[in-house]
């Protein structure tokens, strides 16, 4: 939670724990105690809540640096036919302990990715040829209440499997 009490950025948290958290909560945060709902519930949960115009999920490991978040936004209020922007990673990696950090860019054309064809057949097509998932990118907030109100629900059988592969539950909200 220390993590983020300095940002200017106002958010929201699924904890989905047993047992509720019991420290402080920063004025910035809405915290929901959602211990019988599964993580796509809680996702869905908390997107029916967000008034914002972005949104940007975060898991429990993750940071994000201001600046550019608002540079993202500011991205976004130019071009209004992108959806999503995402800028690159740093991995902690077990697999490389001589550097403990792993320095990538998702996708093999990162910069500039977009899919403006008007056809839905070939965006996806092209999307599916570089693959790049969007799940936490910051993005349209409408993009993530779509997913949660058109698919979760005929995902909900298959609670068990995106939750112990969570790579499924991403590849299922960028398409």
């Amino acid at each position: 939670m220390s993590t983020y009490l300095k940002l200017p950025f106002k958010l929201w948290l699924a904890d989905g724990s047993p047992k509720a958290y019991s420290g402080v909560i920063p004025s910035n945060v809405k915290y929901l105690h959602l211990p019988k709902l599964d993580l796509m519930e809680r996702l869905a949960c908390l997107t029916e809540q967000v008034e914002t115009e972005f949104t940007i999920q975060l898991a429990d490991d993750d940071f994000l640096i201001p600046a550019s978040i608002s540079k993202g936004i500011e991205f976004l209020d130019e071009n209004l036919d992108f959806v999503s922007v995402q800028g690159k990673c740093f991995e902690f990696q077990q697999y490389f302990p001589e550097s403990g950090i792993q320095y990538f860019e998702v996708g093999a054309y990162a910069k500039e990715y977009s899919l403006d064809n008007e056809y839905v057949k070939l965006r996806l097509n092209a999307h599916m040829s570089n693959y790049m998932h969007t799940f936490y990118s910051l993005q349209r907030s409408n993009v993530w209440k779509m997913f949660t109100q058109d698919l979760v629900p005929h995902m909900a059988k298959y609670s068990l499997f995106y939750q112990s592969k969570p790579a499924m539950l991403e590849f299922c909200q960028t398409l």
